[in-house]
């Protein structure tokens, strides 16, 4: 069994997660509370080991419906990609995020965590 599918998810009041073989991350809802890194930080940490322990070559994170995120939980995409970098070649992985360009945060954030990581990020905006 794949080690991102035994992520476990996390509980927040109007947002949802769910992962679906091989490699796909769904985000759903708004995450607005005051220390979203208090409850989804280990989360993404998660993420994050499974997806080096399974050696994959990219994970595909939907964001079309997580509606809102505070600028606190911009900072988990952040982190995620800060630790994407330091990885080294041989244990690399491609985070494809899929956004929609009517929603102002995706836009303005993951435009910016590619110049982060510009090897390691793509951006499909629908």
């Amino acid at each position: 069994m794949s080690k991102l599918a035994e992520v476990g998810l996390p509980t927040l009041e109007n947002f949802s997660v769910q992962i679906k073989p091989p490699a796909l991350v769904q985000l759903l809802g708004v995450i607005a509370i005051a220390e979203p890194g208090r409850v989804l930080s280990a989360f993404f940490a998660g993420l994050h080991r499974a997806a080096c322990e399974d050696r994959l070559r990219e994970v595909s994170v939907d964001v079309r419906h997580l509606t809102f995120v505070n600028s606190s939980a911009i900072r988990l995409f952040v982190d995620w990609t800060t630790w994407l970098r330091n990885l080294g070649p041989s244990e690399s992985y491609t985070l494809r995020f899929r956004t929609d360009r009517r929603i102002t945060w995706q836009r303005t954030s993951f435009s910016v965590l590619q110049t982060l990581a510009p090897n390691a990020i793509v951006i499909d905006a629908e």
